[in-house]
């Protein structure tokens, strides 16, 4: 029986190999091998996992050019494009869905209106009802992904507006009971980054909606932040405060000018240049731009901010879900044990 520490080197194996079809649409277990610097005997076993469970689809590269030939023919291998994963984004000011291809091509998206929940069945309830109008097919979803608004605790949980409280909970947990597919779940401007990362390895994406949210990419990995950007205090007050007093007076110059000077100075601790900017944020900052502008450059003048179009992070939470195929469980032989046992 393989152990953990086995199991996910497999697991790294086959997101390699699903990875490199996906790039190249069409191979032979030949290029794998050469490609990715694995035995044919490693390959031929991945490969076999992977048609075997519906996610590779082999076909013959055609006849051979003389009778005299030897051996097998060699066959293309494609990804079922039938496979797909689907994104959820979890916010109080509104919900989305997108459905990506095993390839990375979106399928569908649909929006909600935000909802007001007196108790986590409630949202519960919500949450499941939404994604199970995009189950069309349940054996061809690989995975769902969620982006999820609030502070994310130790235990896992993301505290989220229930009632007049902010209340923990484990949507994660929830949609993985309810469904029976693996589940992968990030906080939401994580997820925006899964939408930009094709072009930039090294960013900052802060999301402004409701409330203010932030997440950094470094060499390709997403770092793990220890903070809120709304609570950062600014003044006498937190971003957070200052937004929502703008959001009621319609001027939004002040709040552009802290967060100018607040991104500018996370920049340049990151040592990270490039930034964007998603959400709500987008359709406001324009006005008063100039004041974004002016604090950001001041605090970092080597830096460079964008408006990042992502209307909500769905399309991130499946890409999301997409980064993180295969699960452990993808292999029916040999499961994991722990080593300790």
């Amino acid at each position: 029986m393989a152990s953990i520490k086995q199991f996910e080197e497999r697991k790294d194996n086959i997101s390699s190999v699903v990875s490199f079809v996906r790039i190249n649409q069409k191979v032979t277990r030949r290029e794998i091998c050469n490609a990715l610097s694995m035995s044919w005997a490693c390959v031929s076993e991945l490969v076999a996992i992977l048609i075997e469970d519906g996610i590779l689809i082999e076909s013959d590269c055609g006849a051979r050019t003389t009778s005299a030939a030897k051996g097998r023919n060699p066959s293309y291998l494609s990804l079922n494009e039938k496979k797909y994963f689907i994104g959820i984004d979890i916010n109080d000011s509104g919900f989305a869905i997108t459905s990506l291809s095993i390839n990375g091509e979106m399928i569908s998206s649909k929006k909600w209106e935000a909802e007001s929940f007196a108790t986590e069945e409630e949202l519960e309830l919500s949450v499941c009802k939404k994604i199970s109008e995009f189950l069309c097919d349940k054996k061809n979803c690989c995975g769902i992904g969620i982006a999820m608004e609030g502070i994310r605790s130790k235990d896992g949980s993301f505290r989220y507006p229930i009632g007049d409280n902010w209340v923990p909970v484990f949507p994660h947990v929830f949609v993985a009971n309810r469904f029976g597919l693996p589940v992968s779940i990030r906080h939401d401007p994580e997820c925006v980054i899964y939408s930009v990362a094709n072009t930039f390895q090294d960013c900052v994406v802060v999301r402004v909606d409701n409330w203010i949210g932030v997440a950094a990419m470094k060499s390709g990995k997403i770092l793990d932040l220890p903070l809120e950007l709304g609570l950062i205090q600014y003044g006498t007050r937190k971003l957070h405060n200052i937004l929502h007093n703008c959001a009621k007076s319609g001027d939004y110059r002040e709040i552009a000018e802290a967060l100018g000077r607040s991104v500018g100075n996370m920049t340049v601790l990151l040592g990270i240049d490039a930034c964007f900017l998603a959400g709500e944020i987008t359709e406001w900052l324009n006005g008063c731009i100039d004041k974004f502008d002016v604090a950001f450059k001041e605090a970092n003048p080597r830096g460079e901010y964008k408006l990042c179009f992502v209307s909500d992070a769905s399309d991130g939470a499946a890409r999301l879900a997409l980064s993180d195929f295969p699960p452990l469980h993808i292999s029916t032989k040999g499961a994991p044990h722990n080593e300790s046992q």
